[in-house]
């Protein structure tokens, strides 16, 4: 019995669960707050969490950035204009605006589905600190919101697959990894609107 139980504690130890892997994600996203597709230490710090599907995805919209900046370089006064893609200023993995800079985030439902994928409740906290703002912080300025994220098993480990983050006005949640005006790793624009 003595046997049993060590073996399956060796075996929690080496494959981490999945809301274990969630928070050390979520510990890296705290320290770096990358902005836009991460880059250096933060994807450094980032990339073994993430499935095979999303760094392809990450990879893509990072290409797709590049291109943009490609096709518009000899473009008069471009450099100093703000890029037509929105996600630059995104926490790609917990919102827009402040929601990229979360100070907490906290693990509130494990839920398995099939196949052995698993949804993940998460809360995110954004408050700010001093160096926000360069002055001291608000508290009134503190404020919540709720995400999901989906946790596959990957080569032997869990990995996280999906981001949905709930917009604290409307309440609708969103896929957080969408690149308007990309065709893969091409940027093509945005497409005019029909009346």
């Amino acid at each position: 019995m003595l046997a049993l139980a060590l073996l399956l504690l060796t075996e929690a130890t080496r494959s981490p669960q999945p809301e274990t892997v969630v928070r050390a994600f979520y510990d890296r996203i705290i320290k770096y707050h990358p902005i836009g597709v991460p880059e250096g230490a933060a994807k450094k710090a980032l990339w073994p969490f993430l499935s095979a599907r999303v760094r392809k995805q990450l990879a893509a919209g990072q290409d797709c950035e590049q291109d943009y900046y490609r096709q518009h370089r000899d473009v008069p006064g471009a450099d100093q204009l703000k890029p037509e893609f929105g996600w630059l200023e995104d926490g790609l993995f917990s919102g827009a605006n402040e929601m990229a800079l979360p100070v907490a985030v906290n693990v509130t439902k494990v839920e398995p589905l099939r196949d052995g994928q698993y949804r993940v409740g998460i809360t995110f906290t954004y408050r700010d600190t001093f160096a926000t703002y360069g002055r001291p912080p608000d508290d009134s300025n503190t404020f919540s919101w709720s995400g999901t994220v989906y946790v596959i098993s990957e080569a032997g480990q869990y990995v996280l697959d999906a981001f949905l983050i709930k917009d604290p006005e409307d309440q609708k949640e969103r896929r957080t990894l969408e690149f308007s005006g990309c065709q893969g790793g091409r940027w093509v624009g945005f497409k005019e609107q029909q009346p």
